[in-house]
């Protein structure tokens, strides 16, 4: 996946969970929510972890191939 359509994928992705948070916080009881919204904290943090080490790839990856 190009970097731009990554991060558009991305962008996207961290606006559907947020409307997917919102909606399920005017629905649930709070200690339920409490929970649903831990799930969408570890995703979130599991995407910006990939994006992040992909980068760090990517960026190995542009140097070796730019090498001696």
């Amino acid at each position: 996946m190009p970097h731009s359509s990554s991060q558009t994928f991305l962008r996207e992705l961290d606006k559907k969970l947020w409307t997917a948070a919102d909606r399920l916080r005017s629905n649930l009881d709070a200690a339920v929510y409490k929970h649903a919204v831990l799930g969408l904290i570890f995703l979130k943090y599991v995407s910006d972890s990939f994006a992040q080490r992909q980068a760090e790839i990517e960026a190995r990856l542009r140097a070796s191939q730019s090498g001696p």
